[in-house]
């Protein structure tokens, strides 16, 4: 999968006149990489708290709910789309394990990897 940026047009930003987006641009631009919440805080020169305060006010809701978001998607796509092993998948969406990947796609997708992949979980079902 490629690491495309994504639109903010996508998410739920609100836009003021006269706001700098580079915030919401920086954090959109990092959204492939799946980073953490500390990552997300130090790309911008901010404290966790700080980072977590601004990420609210500007993008609806907490960091760690959009990168699942974010996330899960990407995740959902790369199950059905590619053949890479749940070892390839799991290393190329930073999960320690696939035991980890499979707890995530239970916990936020609704089904296994190995059930998403067969078609058994539907996106409308999952996302």
């Amino acid at each position: 999968m490629s690491g495309v940026p994504l639109s903010p047009h996508l998410f739920n930003i609100p836009s003021f006149y006269g706001v700098d987006l580079s915030f919401q641009d920086t954090i959109i631009e990092m959204s492939h990489t799946y980073p953490s919440i500390d990552e997300m805080a130090e790309k911008v020169c901010m404290s966790r708290p700080t980072f977590i305060r601004h990420f609210k006010r500007r993008f609806g809701g907490t960091p760690k709910v959009w990168v699942s978001k974010v996330k899960g998607e990407a995740l959902f796509k790369a199950l059905l789309n590619t053949s890479d092993t749940m070892e390839q998948i799991a290393n190329q969406f930073k999960f320690s394990s696939v035991q980890r990947l499979s707890t995530f796609c239970k916990e936020t997708l609704g089904g296994t990897p190995g059930e998403i992949r067969n078609g058994v979980v539907k996106p409308e079902q999952a996302l």
